[in-house]
């Protein structure tokens, strides 16, 4: 039995249909060299998107994305649709400071603390001018919020939802509610849902909560074993750029 089999099967999960999406959850593919969201479980972060009119990354209206509609959350082959309930595994921040027209960040710190080049502008995050308000025009260095989330039931492996500039304020509210509703951050269940908004003549959907409400205490083995590998992986994704690219020593996290 591999370590892998031993750990899953420790689960005290009398569901057989729950345990087997645990299961599903990790791959027992051989690790890529070079992948930086893989660990010795093959596990790899996903990022979740709201479809805009702009979108390009998908194929709207073909395979998983026949019926997708503008304002549906979706993965890389996956359509979640416009309101879906998540619970949550772990949270950190990012920075990353673009240029206008440059679809790539001139600087970036994966655990917004400590940028990955410290010799560009600043050795940390909170010194840096360009991660400062001016009056009330927002920093230059946008900051965000990443969130793990699994849906409530299961049926699509974790996935990463980044609240940022528009969606800010709502990945303020997650923080602050896991910390007042629970123990540990799997314990609320959120209802998250789309809303469509205007600014400067261009529509677009931005992510909103409409509820919240008490985990069932029966997913809490597995939310609990799923949290902890995904941490794993997390963690190293966050301190490896500044291992290989700046210095040896891992900066501080700010991972919940």
């Amino acid at each position: 039995m591999s370590e892998k089999t031993f750990e899953i099967a420790k689960l005290e999960i009398e569901d057989a249909e729950l345990l087997a999406r645990v299961e599903s959850f990790f791959s027992t593919g051989e690790k890529k060299e070079g992948d930086l969201l893989d660990d010795e479980f093959g596990i790899e972060l996903q990022y979740c998107s709201i479809l805009q009119s702009s979108t390009t990354s998908i194929d709207v209206g073909e395979g998983p994305f026949k019926d997708i509609q503008y304002g549906d959350f979706f993965l890389e082959d996956l359509a979640l649709g416009k309101e879906v309930d998540l619970i949550p595994l772990v949270m950190w921040g990012d920075r990353a400071y673009f240029l206008q027209d440059n679809p790539s960040p001139v600087c970036k710190s994966p655990d917004g603390i400590t940028p990955v080049d410290t010799t560009k502008f600043a050795k940390n995050c909170e010194n840096c001018q360009f991660s400062k308000w001016e009056g009330k025009k927002p920093p230059a260095c946008t900051k965000a919020l990443n969130v793990l989330f699994v849906p409530s039931d299961f049926k699509s492996t974790p996935f990463v939802l980044k609240f940022s500039r528009s969606g800010a304020k709502l990945g303020k509210d997650i923080v602050k509610l896991t910390k007042r509703n629970s123990k540990a951050v799997y314990e609320t269940t959120f209802t998250l849902a789309t809303k469509q908004e205007t600014k400067n003549k261009r529509r677009f959907y931005i992510p909103i909560k409409k509820g919240t409400f008490l985990t069932d205490p029966a997913l809490f083995p597995a939310l609990k074993f799923i949290q902890k590998k995904y941490l794993e992986v997390v963690r190293g994704f966050t301190t490896r750029h500044h291992k290989t690219e700046t210095t040896d020593k891992a900066p501080p996290s700010n991972i919940v």
